[in-house]
């Protein structure tokens, strides 16, 4: 699972081989074989703080968040996992400053760190360098709810009603894009922003 952009090799492209955060999850105990069934024993037998409190309880399972989601076991994460994956764009929620936007390659599950698109009226490739540009960044940056500390906060409906271009707007643009994001995709953030130039976009 891709747990944040922290976790990952400074570059916008993202492979499944980058990636060192894993999901434990079974539909049932007896799904489980004697090593997982010890790990799960293990997990209900350990001291757990509680997120946000000065508070410690025994057991994931006795977490009031995992009891609230009301699993059944409480390891049984297969529907949300079914409903994280299979987009190529991943888009963060919160940004301080630059916020890169990442593609997903292996189509991985991801963090609510991230918003997950899949665009309809652009390819992934031309959006993703739109979204890694300097226009992009603005856009992202009204769409969101800045707080007072300069942090940068977006929700689903407000990634839904942010300004970007589509494929018939853009005609010979959106192959510029395109091109552009190949030879970007495996820079940094900030080298990946300056390869997108307003002269990029001429025909649109």
């Amino acid at each position: 699972m891709i747990h944040s952009s922290r976790s990952l090799p400074k570059r916008l492209r993202v492979f499944p081989e980058d990636i060192s955060t894993f999901v434990f999850w079974a539909e049932s105990w007896d799904a489980l074989d004697e090593q997982a069934r010890a790990y799960v024993l293990r997990m209900q037998a350990s001291e757990v703080a509680v997120r946000g409190k000065d508070q410690r309880v025994i057991g994931y399972h006795s977490l009031p968040r995992l009891q609230r989601a009301g699993r059944t076991p409480w390891f049984n994460v297969t529907k949300e996992l079914r409903r994280k994956g299979g987009r190529p764009i991943l888009l963060p929620r919160r940004a301080y400053s630059r916020a890169p936007v990442l593609e997903n390659t292996g189509l991985v599950p991801c963090t609510d760190d991230f918003l997950e698109v899949c665009p309809r009226r652009i390819s992934p490739s031309a959006l993703l360098m739109f979204l890694n540009s300097s226009f992009g960044e603005l856009a992202i940056r009204l769409a969101a709810h800045q707080y007072s500390g300069g942090v940068y906060n977006l929700n689903p409906g407000q990634a839904k009603a942010m300004a970007v271009p589509t494929e018939a707007r853009l005609g010979a643009g959106a192959r510029s894009l395109e091109r552009a994001w190949e030879n970007a995709a495996l820079l940094p953030p900030a080298q990946a922003a300056r390869r997108y130039r307003p002269s990029s976009a001429r025909g649109a």
